[in-house]
Formats: C-alpha cells, sequence, structure tokens
C-alpha cells in the first residue's frame, strides 16, 4: 500500500508544482534579470530547520503506536528538509537539540542560535495529539505578524496539495497559546507545522513517510521565497518608475 500513496503523494506535488509554475508564466513573463539572478536570492536567504522537543528530556507526543516519537519523527522530517533545500541551492541549518532543560530556557538558545546563524526565516516542527480521533493540518503564526501568515500559508497549502488531509486551517498564536514563544521572533518570519494528528493512526499512516513530508515542507518553503522575490523585484520596479 505504501508505494501507491507515494507515488500519489509525489504525482499531487509535481502537479501543484507546474499548476504554480503555469500560473505565474501567465501572470508575467519572467525576466531575464529573473533568471540571471535566481540563484542571488536565493543564496540570500537562509533557513533555520528546528526539530520541535528537543530540548534536554522532552520527546514530545507520541504516536498512535507508541513507536514513533514527536522528535524522533520530525529529526528525520528534518533531515529529509534540509536535503531538499540543499538541492533547491537554498542555505539552511538543521537544529536538533536545544541546549537546555526548562522550555524557557530552550526557547532562549534557540532564538540566539538562529541569530547567530543569520537566519531569515524559521520553521519549527511538530505533530499533533489530542484523543486519537481528530485528524487534520494546521500551520501557526505569530499573530500580528504578515509575513509569518504567508510563509505559513505556503505551507499550509503544499500539505494540503500533496496529501488531501483535512483543512484545520493556519492558525495566529498570541500571548499564552502553545509555540507562541517560538513563533514570537517578530525580526524574521516564523511558522510551527502540525501536518498530522499523531495518535491518530488514519493520520499517522498517511503521513507514515518522514521523508516525503520533507519533500513538500521544503516546496512550501522554495513557493514563500519565490513569492517574497517577486514581490521585490514588482516594488523595485514601482520605485523606480517614480
Amino acid at each position: 500500500m505504501a508505494a501507491p500513496r507515494f507515488k500519489r503523494v509525489k504525482f499531487l506535488t509535481l502537479f501543484q508544482n507546474l499548476k504554480n509554475i503555469l500560473f505565474r508564466l501567465k501572470k508575467k513573463k519572467p525576466s531575464l534579470n529573473f533568471l540571471d539572478t535566481q540563484r542571488d536570492w536565493k543564496q540570500s536567504d537562509i533557513v533555520g530547520i528546528c526539530v520541535g522537543h528537543s530540548r534536554i528530556g522532552d520527546h514530545g507526543a507520541y504516536s498512535y503506536d507508541w513507536l514513533n516519537s514527536e522528535w524522533s519523527y520530525n529529526r528525520e522530517v528534518g533531515r529529509a528538509l534540509q536535503r531538499c533545500l540543499d538541492s533547491k541551492g537554498i542555505p539552511n541549518k538543521l537544529y536538533t537539540c536545544y541546549n537546555a532543560k526548562s522550555y524557557p530556557a530552550a526557547m532562549r538558545y534557540i532564538k540566539g542560535q538562529l541569530k547567530e546563524h543569520n537566519a531569515t526565516l524559521a520553521v519549527e516542527l511538530h505533530f499533533n495529539a489530542y484523543n486519537g480521533k481528530v485528524r487534520g493540518t494546521e500551520t501557526w503564526y505569530r499573530y500580528g505578524a504578515p509575513k509569518s501568515k504567508k510563509l505559513a500559508s505556503s505551507i499550509q497549502s503544499a500539505v494540503l496539495n500533496a496529501y488531501g488531509s483535512r483543512n484545520r486551517g493556519i492558525k495566529g498564536a498570541k500571548k499564552g497559546h502553545n509555540g507562541y514563544s517560538f513563533l514570537n521572533k517578530a525580526d524574521i518570519p516564523t511558522a510551527l507545522c502540525e501536518p498530522f494528528f499523531g495518535d491518530n493512526k488514519e493520520d499517522f499512516e498517511l503521513f507514515s513517510k518522514p521523508e516525503e513530508l520533507g519533500q513538500v515542507l521544503a516546496d512550501g518553503i522554495n513557493n514563500f521565497l519565490l513569492d517574497k522575490h517577486e514581490s521585490n523585484q514588482s516594488a523595485r520596479k514601482d520605485n523606480a518608475s517614480e
């Protein structure tokens, strides 16, 4: 059963990428300047790949069969995401250990690491768990942060298009919400990914291949960066014409 589903996910991902390309070509023909500088804009960004529950002694939630912790599963997703970003020419840094015991200290640590490595955007990888019955995909951003909202939307769309999972929407976190401490980094776009509920058998089996999810997340991040670059290009043209 795994092989047909994998082919379906790959086909849907490729189909969505083709749709995105055709849409942009129809919207406006890429200039030679855009093609010449495509590598430059990719190199100007550094993606922080943060594996949730990476602090000392924390493993997060577990899958329905108790064989996969949230941390161990997402460590593999993070590695796959890193490989895919590398293949796209997008610089990145993977964080699988937050060198701290308490949650507040862990958040201070990872924020310091992102700053030290000059990350221009960051994602934290998680999966949900509740009562074994709830399913669906959701992506969080800090409420009131428009760039983070765009990043969350791009990731959410990529996952939904690839897996056809239940859409729980993008959600703006306010102070006091889970994940707010990570998302509350106003100087760069951040998103917290919750693609599925690990304690739901159907959901976990749909997302059972971390390498597939890593590829899909890379597509979502790449689409966000492409949209950002196109917006910057348009803004520069508008300024030049004034």
